[in-house]
């Protein structure tokens, strides 16, 4: 099937004044066509002519086809679209209670899923109460939520309300879980724990205990300047700014190099100098416009060995369900 195939016979099919039903059937009926590709349903998520029509338990099936095609970063976007699309137009309910499916799923990339539409419909801040649920829907969320590593300012003002569980189980699985995510996000960690309110417990305790050591090494680290890499490492770190800098002059002249001539006849040059300004022809300085995006990272990002980054992935897909099965025999 051609992409613009499917767009363009919704089109035909409202021209032809059919309802809404037939069109919701029509593309209904393609999308669990099996022949139907991962482009088409890619294209199908995320164009707003058509992901109108889909119902969650249509884009449930399109989940499934996409997991098993173990394409699943590459689809993330559309999903998110189609995620986003749906909740303007929708009681979020159901959505969110697909979404919540997905985290706890045995499938590692199922729960890929449902951490990024966790994120991308900004679910931390919902009414959402995940304390309601069973001790097995507890222990998963909290498993899964955390093992990516991932922005804390989406994921810790509800996961920290764990430490309030009914269960010892799932509090204890939070201490060791939140621990390693503690080292990545430390500061962060502590301002979410400082606004939180969590209930004392013998596990809260132990997390405390542990804190309070984290807290006193960071603080020793920052006294220590031989961690300081212009103090432990000048000449290293000179000859990498030193060799940053002539990459970007070069990058900057190949840019002007291949700079299409038509963008001379529209566009002014203007000379920039240190400090984000230029001059007007009057001769007055002129700040740049500018745009600051910044997001947080694990410490351990760049900290892993090439094996120990795999295991951390390979971790983070693990299908859970071999465990369980391992674990009955």
């Amino acid at each position: 099937m051609n992409k613009m195939n499917l767009s363009d016979k919704v089109f035909y099919l409202r021209m032809e004044s059919k309802s809404e039903d037939d069109i919701r059937n029509y593309i209904k009926k393609t999308l669990e066509d099996g022949n139907c590709s991962l482009s088409d349903i890619k294209f199908a998520l995320e164009n707003s002519d058509v992901n109108n029509y889909i119902t969650l338990d249509l884009f449930s099936h399109c989940i499934d086809r996409i997991v098993e095609s173990k394409s699943v970063k590459g689809c993330l976007k559309c999903i998110e679209i189609f995620a986003i699309e749906y909740s303007r137009r929708n009681d979020c309910t159901k959505l969110n209670e697909c979404v919540i499916e997905l985290i706890i799923d045995t499938n590692g990339y199922r729960r890929l899923i449902g951490r990024h539409l966790w994120d991308s419909l900004n679910l931390n801040d919902s009414d959402l109460d995940l304390l309601t649920n069973n001790e097995e829907f507890q222990m998963r969320f909290v498993l899964s939520i955390l093992s990516d590593f991932d922005n804390p300012q989406k994921r810790l003002s509800k996961t920290l309300l764990f430490f309030n569980s009914d269960y010892s189980s799932v509090r204890m699985c939070l201490v060791n879980v939140l621990a390693n995510y503690a080292y990545n996000y430390y500061g962060t960690v502590k301002k979410y724990i400082d606004k939180t309110e969590i209930n004392e417990s013998d596990e809260y305790k132990q997390f405390s205990a542990f804190f309070s050591e984290l807290d006193a090494k960071f603080k020793y680290m920052d006294k220590c300047k031989e961690l300081l890499s212009d103090y432990s490492m000048p000449t290293i770190l000179e000859s990498c700014n030193r060799a940053t800098q002539n990459f970007m002059k070069e990058t900057m002249k190949m840019a002007e190099r291949k700079r299409d001539s038509i963008v001379d006849k529209f566009m002014t040059k203007i000379a920039l100098g240190k400090g984000g300004g230029w001059l007007d022809e009057n001769g007055n300085v002129q700040q740049l416009a500018h745009i600051k995006f910044s997001c947080e990272m694990p410490i351990m990002l760049n900290a892993l060995s090439p094996l120990e980054e795999q295991e951390f992935f390979n971790n983070m897909y693990l299908d859970w369900s071999t465990i369980s099965n391992k674990n009955e025999k």
